[in-house]
């Protein structure tokens, strides 16, 4: 029963390097976290380092600024890895860790998962166009 408890705590630690690649990818301060959940600048530094861990409403604080959950933080839930398991095709794979982790790509892929399928096809359409533009110059 002991090795149960002390198995639970490591297993439920914050994971300070999925917090700073969130930071990075959201292109974030350490400075611009911390004025979002009220500490200081050095308690980030001290989390991405590994040499504190955010108490628990803190962790919810960081996912909610982040849009994972705490699961995530917490490697209770370890998005990236399930999908390494579960998906082959490499390119689809990033994408996945790439909305796992970045809020806009997020909130972009939300957002056309919501049009119907005439305004997706007019979406991608002006997205063509403008890859298209980009590519002639």
């Amino acid at each position: 029963m002991c090795y149960y408890s002390i198995k639970k705590v490591v297993d439920f630690m914050f994971n300070y390097n999925k917090f700073k690649k969130l930071r990075l990818n959201n292109n974030m301060l350490q400075s611009d976290v911390a004025k979002k959940i009220n500490v200081s600048t050095s308690a980030i530094g001290m989390w991405e380092q590994g040499r504190r861990q955010p108490d628990n409403e803190i962790v919810k604080k960081i996912a909610n600024i982040f849009g994972v959950s705490t699961d995530y933080l917490l490697d209770n839930d370890d998005l990236s890895k399930e999908v390494d398991k579960t998906i082959i095709d490499p390119e689809l794979n990033q994408t996945l860790k790439t909305l796992a982790e970045n809020e806009f790509d997020r909130t972009l892929f939300k957002k056309y998962g919501e049009l119907s399928e005439e305004k997706k096809k007019i979406v991608m359409s002006v997205i063509n166009s403008i890859i298209d533009d980009v590519d002639k110059e």
